[in-house]
């Protein structure tokens, strides 16, 4: 996948990026800043790893014995309780239910395999022991209440590793933290990239 970005990148003819990525998106852009340090300008993290923990090990290999056992829709449905915190659920219904009815409407045509590879490329991820190889300027995003790529998780795997890299806590959401507070998250990032770029 870094080197799908890679190719992306080179067919639209950009020489260097600003890399973000999400949860498994964010290994993909790790691993691309690693094998194409002249492609990327800087890094921004979120809610992700360098490593899966043995917690994140297993929950991916739940995921996908679990999704030959009943439909994509319904895993992704209980995902979304991991994902997102007790209060966007409670006061984000709405977003909850049309998401809930977009699952269901692609169930027919989706193709688990996709999924499964998905998983097992976060199950297998593993950049620790290269991440002195990243020399450009990193933000690393944590969700204050995310179980799957805790602060604390972030911190020790990219922080501590990532020369000049700083975390910054998005107070109140869990995993998906760009969905629950896109207003604070694009801030750090606009911030970021304003220091980044001047």
């Amino acid at each position: 996948m870094a080197d799908d970005l890679y190719g992306l990148l080179k067919a639209l003819a950009i020489e260097r990026a600003h890399l973000i990525g999400a949860s498994l998106g964010g290994i993909v852009a790790l691993e691309c800043a690693i094998a194409y340090p002249e492609m990327t300008r800087s890094l921004i993290l979120m809610c992700s790893f360098a490593k899966p923990d043995y917690y994140l090990q297993n929950l991916g290999r739940f995921w996908v014995r679990a999704i030959e056992k009943i439909s994509h829709a319904l895993l992704c449905e209980e995902i979304m309780q991991w994902v997102y915190s007790r209060e966007f659920f409670e006061t984000k219904r709405q977003e909850i239910e049309t998401a809930r009815e977009r699952l269901r409407a692609m169930e027919e045509t989706y193709d688990i395999k996709g999924f499964q590879w998905k998983a097992e490329a976060g199950i297998n991820a593993d950049a620790s022991d290269r991440l002195d190889r990243i020399k450009v300027p990193t933000l690393v995003m944590a969700g204050e209440l995310d179980h799957m790529a805790p602060p604390s998780l972030c911190e020790r795997q990219l922080v501590k590793a990532i020369s000049g890299s700083r975390l910054v806590i998005i107070k109140g959401a869990a995993h998906a933290l760009f969905d629950e507070k896109p207003n604070e998250v694009n801030r750090e990032i606009m911030d970021f990239l304003s220091s980044v770029i001047q």
